[in-house]
């Protein structure tokens, strides 16, 4: 539950268990985690710990090791526990997802240091990136039944809406994307669909513009856009 992050939000959307424990091995851990955790532990080599040896971790503590602040940050919008404390075949190898991420993220390049700045910045709840284009999929893929070959066109056409909203109502973004006021997204869907811009797009496009505003205003009034509004 810890791999990319479309799949952790699709697996926690449809009810998968964000705070189950399982039992991992070093054999199985992702790479860039077996190199971190040896380099900390100053061990010379993979097999300084037996491979079969059990590591108890939680789908947090995987996306702490695997650098995901997105991850991160959907689980925990999901209920995962970030003082969830596990127990491994040594102390360092023992804690909590936060304990983990500070532990064992790198810090020697820029690139480093911003990724373990973003994930540190996920357990307290701060925002860094923006959801939007993964949560759309999954919103087309499960409540509107859209086929998969019309998804990535919808997708690219919903963001647009969004960008032409936010363009054109700069001082009601709050209302749009916080609120959820649902008379002011209808008032504001009814100007767009009025405005020029819109409607030479709207033509080109064959009505695509139309069907995405829908699907827009529909997403913008869900539970999953007010879950993940503050990401």
């Amino acid at each position: 539950m810890a791999g990319s992050v479309d799949n952790v939000l699709a697996l926690a959307e449809y009810g998968a268990e964000v705070n189950q424990v399982a039992v991992v091995t070093l054999q199985i851990l992702r790479a860039a985690a077996l190199y971190r955790i040896n380099e900390h532990l100053g061990l010379q080599g993979a097999t300084a710990i037996p491979f079969e040896a059990p590591f108890f971790l939680t789908p947090l503590h995987l996306a702490a090791l695997s650098g995901s602040a997105e991850c991160i940050q959907v689980l925990r919008c999901n209920g995962a526990d970030a003082h969830a404390c596990v127990s491994g075949p040594l102390p360092s190898l023992s804690g909590t997802p936060l304990e983990f991420c500070a532990r064992f993220l790198p810090q020697d390049t820029d690139q480093e240091r911003e990724t373990r700045l973003r994930c540190l910045a996920a357990f307290q709840g701060i925002g860094f990136s923006d959801l939007d284009k993964v949560v759309f999929r999954l919103f087309l893929h499960r409540d509107r039944n859209a086929s998969p070959s019309t998804i990535d066109t919808r997708v690219a056409q919903i963001q647009r809406c969004e960008s032409l909203l936010r363009s054109f109502f700069v001082s009601q973004r709050v209302f749009l994307f916080r609120n959820m006021d649902v008379e002011m997204l209808q008032k504001m869907q009814l100007a767009l669909r009025q405005m020029e811009q819109f409607q030479l797009l709207n033509l080109r496009q064959h009505g695509g513009m139309e069907n995405a505003l829908d699907d827009f205003i529909s997403y913008a009034k869900s539970s999953m856009r007010k879950k993940y509004s503050a990401l």
